[in-house]
């Protein structure tokens, strides 16, 4: 009776799996980052001097992101790091000029800005790369070192 049983339901499983697999394609089953605990980002004590951060916000609407961008800026630890700050909600060529407004409200040294050490991007898909989601909260702050891509929180 347990054989029966165990191929019932292992017929059950595959014929749910394969009708998951023609509704939603190759969307994972289960979310591991949805079931990982809130506290699994690091914190700003993890950066170190090679840490490269990437900052994920909006130009628009977004107080959050400004006083995030500020925080950044103003941690004198975090000036020798290469910041890269993408706009999640600008098109190339078409938004510049609010990014420019943006960089002139928060007063962003144009000195970093010129050396590198800050730069300006349309996100054009790259925080979807990162997180596989489309619903990712924003803004959001990753530390890139060499072997690795980390979600911190600041």
């Amino acid at each position: 009776m347990r054989f029966e049983d165990a191929e019932r339901i292992l017929a059950f499983q595959a014929a749910y799996n394969e009708a998951f697999r023609k509704l939603y394609g190759d969307v994972q089953l289960i979310d591991i980052n949805k079931i990982r605990p809130h506290n699994s980002a690091q914190t700003i004590s993890s950066i170190t001097a090679d840490s490269r951060l990437l900052v994920f916000l909006k130009v628009d609407n977004c107080y959050e992101c400004k006083q995030l961008v500020r925080r950044v800026l103003d941690n004198r630890s975090l000036n020798k790091n290469q910041i890269d700050v993408y706009f999640v909600d600008t098109k190339p060529g078409r938004d510049d000029e609010k990014i420019r407004k943006w960089v002139t409200d928060l007063a962003i040294d144009p000195t970093r800005l010129k050396s590198g050490n800050i730069t300006l991007n349309h996100d054009q898909g790259n925080l979807l790369k990162i997180t596989h989601k489309i619903d990712q909260a924003i803004p959001v702050v990753f530390k890139m070192n060499t072997d690795s891509l980390t979600a911190i929180n600041l």
